[in-house]
């Protein structure tokens, strides 16, 4: 096997596969990124159950 049949164009197919497979990882990571902040942005305005539950109690203890 010489030097040469080892050498690949950067133009090859399996070059731009790799391209793509790099691109398709940066973009699901991106996208992850903004999820787990809208995730993160929506737990933040909502109430857990305890939270309510004790409101709730508080509101009754005034009455």
């Amino acid at each position: 096997m010489s030097s040469l049949d080892l050498y690949q164009p950067m133009d090859s197919p399996r070059m731009r596969a790799m391209e793509l497979i790099a691109e398709y990882i940066t973009i699901s990571i991106r996208q992850r990124a903004e999820m787990t902040k809208q995730y993160e942005e929506l737990m933040a305005e909502t109430q857990s159950p305890i939270e309510i539950a004790y409101k709730a109690a508080i509101v009754r203890k005034k009455l």
